[in-house]
């Protein structure tokens, strides 16, 4: 259920699409939430790349009230692009998310990979999370490294990614 939605609506609205999402998801079922995160009182019309003169209003929405509304209705996954905000802020978090999906790094598109030997990435030396699953504290991490590019369009050594998970209820992780 869900997708790219939350920078279109205001706080009222997200809180009620939670709310309304935890009770019609059935045992099986998943919510995906993903938004810009910042100051709320930033929030502002931002012009598209092809037409300065075209944009669309976004929200930006902050940890603490989503954080707030997600444990009122018992979901704990989190989705934060940048990796870095599971580092500093997430993993010992009071609301115990038990799982965090990022991607951001891209493996910076360089990079050499033998699956199961070696892997390695100029990636390494600015994030500390860039690529796979991580588990500290008996909280998990997965950044995935993605299609996308940032700068350079196309990448040496690090593919595209799509990570499959499956989630069970009441299972011991990895």
């Amino acid at each position: 259920m869900c997708g790219f939605t939350l920078p279109y609506l205001n706080k009222s609205e997200v809180k009620r699409l939670i709310t309304d999402a935890s009770e019609i998801i059935n045992d099986n079922g998943i919510l995906y939430l993903s938004t810009m995160e910042d100051a709320y009182d930033k929030s502002k019309i931002i012009s598209s790349s092809t037409n300065k003169d075209s944009g669309v209003f976004t929200y930006y929405h902050q940890e603490d009230y989503l954080s707030d509304a997600l444990i009122k209705n018992d979901f704990k996954i989190l989705m934060s692009h940048d990796p870095s905000h599971w580092e500093y802020r997430i993993k010992e978090d009071d609301f115990n998310y038990q799982l965090t999906l990022s991607g951001h790094t891209h493996g910076l598109q360089m990079g050499i990979e033998i699956p199961g030997f070696f892997r390695w990435s100029p990636s390494q030396y600015v994030y500390k999370q860039w690529a796979g699953l991580y588990n500290e504290f008996g909280r998990f991490i997965n950044v995935n490294r993605g299609f996308g590019y940032h700068a350079f369009p196309g990448r040496v050594g690090i593919w595209p990614e799509i990570t499959v998970i499956e989630l069970k209820k009441g299972v011991s992780a990895v």
